[in-house]
C-alpha cells in the first residue's frame, strides 16, 4: 500500500516538501501538526473507537450469558433450620397433659441438581427434635430423621431437548454471533479509518493544489499590472486577472475548511473521547496513497467473501439456532412420559419412656438420642421406595404444535435470508472490483491529462510572452491544469479507497491491515 511521499508529490507536480517533517511550531507560533501514519491511526482506532468498544462489551456480555445458561447444571445446596416453641390449652384427655407444651427444632439439608437430557434429582436429609409434656409420646425428646432421594427422567418430551439445554445452545450460538458482530464492527472501523485518512490526504493535497493555483493567478496578476503600467496591455486584462485571483482565493478558503472537516472525521474515529483535547491540534498524514497495481480475480474474491464475511457467518450461526429450534419444538409435541423413582429411609430415636398401663406413670427410662435415629436410618430398618411413570398429553392441537410450525417457518426464512445476503455480497464484491479497475484506468488517464495541461500552460505562457495570446487563455490554461491535478489526485485516492472496499467486501481487511481481531 505504501509509496514514498516524494514520488507521489512529484507525479502531481506539487512541492516536494509538502509532507516533509514539520517544525516544532509554525510561523504563527501554533503547535506543530501531529504526524500520523495510517498504521498508527488504525491502532488508535482499535483502542479508542466507541463502536469497537461497544461491540467488544457486547461480546463479553454474550460470554457471561452463556456462562449463566450453563449454571443450570450447577448443584444447589439448601440448608434451613428453625426453632418453634408452643404452649396451648388441652382440649381433651387425649392431649396427655393439662396444657400442651412443645419445643420443635428442625434442621434440614437439601441437595438438588438438573442433569443433561432433561433428568433431575434431589436428596433431602430432614431432621426434627420434639420435646413435649404429653404422656402419650414414647420418645421424649424425640429425634426423627429421614433421607429422601428422588429422580425423574423424561422418556419422550424433554429427552435430550429440554428447555435448559436449548437455552445453552442459544447462548452458545449467541456468543458466536457476537464474535462475528465484533469482527464486523472492527472491519467497518478499519474501512472508515482508512477512508477518512485518505480523505484527509486528499484535502491537504487539494489545499496545496489550490495554493499553487492561487500563486499562478497572483503571478499573472503582477505580470499584467506591470505590462499595463508600461502601456503594453489593456487595463481589462488586469481586472480579469484580479477576478481570477479572487476566485482562486475562495477555492483556497474552501480547501482549508475541507481540511478541518476531514480532520474532525478522523479524530472522531481514532481518539479517546475521555482524552484531553479531543478536537484540538492538526493532523498531518505521513503515508502517501499507492498507485501500484492491485490484482484481484472477481470469482476468487466472491468465493473468499462467501467464506469470510462475518455478517454471513453470523447468519449461518442463526441458521444453526433455527435448525435446533425445529428439533426442540418437534420434541415438545411428544407426550410427556417421565420415569420417576423415590427412595426414603426413616429413623426415630431419643429417650424412651416406658409407662405402666396406657396412662400410667413412667416406670423406666431408656436413655437415647439423635444417634439412635441415624442408626436406624443407616441400618435400613425402615424404608420406602416407589417407581412409576407419569404421562400427560393435551387433547387436540396445542401450543407446541404452533411453536413447531413457527420454527419451521423461521428456518425457511433464515435460509432465504442467507441466499439473499450471498447475492448482495457477490454484487458488492463485483462492484468493488470494477471500481478498482476503473480507478486504475482513471489514474493513467488523469496523469496523461495533467501532463498535457502542464505542457499546454507552458505553451500558452510562451505565446503570452511574445504577445501571441491574451491573459484569458492563460487563465483558462491555469484552471484546466488545476482541475487536471485535482482529477489525478482524486483518482489516486479513489483507487486506494476502492482497494479498501474490495478487502472489506471479502472480509480480509483485518489481515491486509495487519490487525488481529480479538
Amino acid at each position: 500500500m505504501r509509496t514514498t511521499t516524494a514520488i507521489l508529490v512529484l507525479s502531481l507536480g506539487l512541492p516536494v516538501m509538502a509532507f516533509a517533517g514539520a517544525p516544532e511550531e509554525d510561523a504563527a507560533g501554533q503547535p506543530a501538526p501531529l504526524e500520523l501514519s495510517l498504521e498508527d491511526a488504525i491502532q488508535q482506532a482499535l483502542e479508542n473507537n466507541l463502536s469497537v468498544q461497544i461491540s467488544r462489551l457486547a461480546r463479553q456480555s454474550s460470554t457471561f450469558a452463556l456462562s449463566a445458561a450453563r449454571r443450570v447444571y450447577t448443584p444447589n445446596l439448601v440448608l434451613d433450620t428453625n426453632l418453634q416453641e408452643s404452649l396451648s390449652p388441652a382440649e381433651s384427655q387425649l392431649d396427655g397433659a393439662s396444657q400442651n407444651e412443645r419445643d420443635n427444632l428442625n434442621y434440614n439439608l437439601r441437595f438438588e441438581q438438573q442433569l443433561p437430557f432433561g433428568a433431575n434429582y434431589s436428596v433431602q436429609f430432614n431432621n426434627n427434635r420434639l420435646a413435649t409434656n404429653s404422656q402419650f409420646f414414647t420418645f421424649n425428646p424425640r429425634y426423627r430423621s429421614t433421607l429422601n432421594a428422588q429422580v425423574a427422567q423424561p422418556l419422550l418430551q424433554n429427552f435430550r431437548a429440554d428447555p435448559q439445554r436449548r437455552q445453552i445452545v442459544v447462548s452458545q450460538n449467541g456468543e458466536r454471533q457476537a464474535g462475528h458482530e465484533f469482527e464486523t464492527s472492527v472491519l467497518d472501523v478499519l474501512r472508515d479509518v482508512q477512508n477518512a485518512y485518505w480523505d484527509l490526504v486528499f484535502a491537504i493535497r487539494s489545499h496545496e493544489v489550490a495554493t499553487q493555483s492561487l500563486e499562478l493567478a497572483q503571478d499573472l496578476l503582477r505580470n499584467n499590472q506591470v505590462q499595463v503600467e508600461v502601456g503594453t496591455m489593456a487595463p481589462i486584462d488586469v481586472l480579469q486577472a484580479q477576478a481570477e485571483a479572487a476566485a482562486r482565493e475562495e477555492e483556497l478558503i474552501l480547501a482549508e475548511e475541507q481540511i478541518r472537516q476531514t480532520e474532525d472525521a478522523l479524530k472522531a474515529l481514532i481518539r479517546d473521547p475521555d482524552g484531553v483535547g479531543f478536537w484540538d491540534g492538526a493532523i498531518r498524514p505521513i503515508d502517501a496513497p499507492s498507485n501500484e497495481d492491485y490484482a484481484v480475480d472477481t470469482e476468487d474474491a466472491i468465493r473468499v467473501a462467501l467464506q469470510r464475511r462475518p455478517e454471513l457467518r453470523s447468519q449461518r450461526v442463526q441458521l444453526d439456532t433455527n435448525q435446533y429450534d425445529v428439533r426442540f419444538f418437534r420434541n415438545q409435541t411428544l407426550p410427556s412420559v417421565d420415569l420417576v423413582g423415590v427412595v426414603q429411609l426413616t429413623g426415630v430415636g431419643g429417650t424412651q419412656l416406658l409407662r405402666e398401663g396406657f396412662f400410667g406413670p413412667t416406670v423406666e427410662t431408656i436413655p437415647g438420642g439423635y444417634g439412635d435415629a441415624l442408626s436406624q436410618m443407616s441400618g435400613l430398618d425402615y424404608r420406602d421406595w416407589q417407581v412409576g411413570l407419569s404421562f400427560s398429553y393435551p387433547i387436540g392441537p396445542n401450543e407446541a404444535h404452533a411453536n413447531h410450525a413457527q420454527a419451521q417457518t423461521d428456518l425457511t426464512r433464515q435460509r432465504e435470508t442467507i441466499r439473499q445476503q450471498e447475492v448482495l455480497i457477490a454484487q458488492e464484491v463485483r462492484t468493488a472490483v470494477r471500481q478498482v479497475e476503473t480507478n486504475r484506468r482513471r489514474i493513467d488517464a488523469s496523469r496523461v491529462a495533467r501532463e498535457l495541461q502542464e505542457a499546454s500552460l507552458d505553451a500558452e505562457q510562451k505565446k503570452f510572452e511574445v504577445g501571441m495570446t491574451t491573459s484569458y487563455f492563460i487563465v483558462q490554461a491555469q484552471r484546466d491544469l488545476a482541475q487536471a491535478r485535482a482529477n489525478e489526485l482524486q483518482a489516486i485516492i479513489d483507487y486506494n479507497k476502492a482497494i479498501v472496499a474490495v478487502e472489506r467486501a471479502q472480509g480480509t481487511l483485518a489481515e491486509r491491515s495487519r490487525v488481529t481481531v480479538r
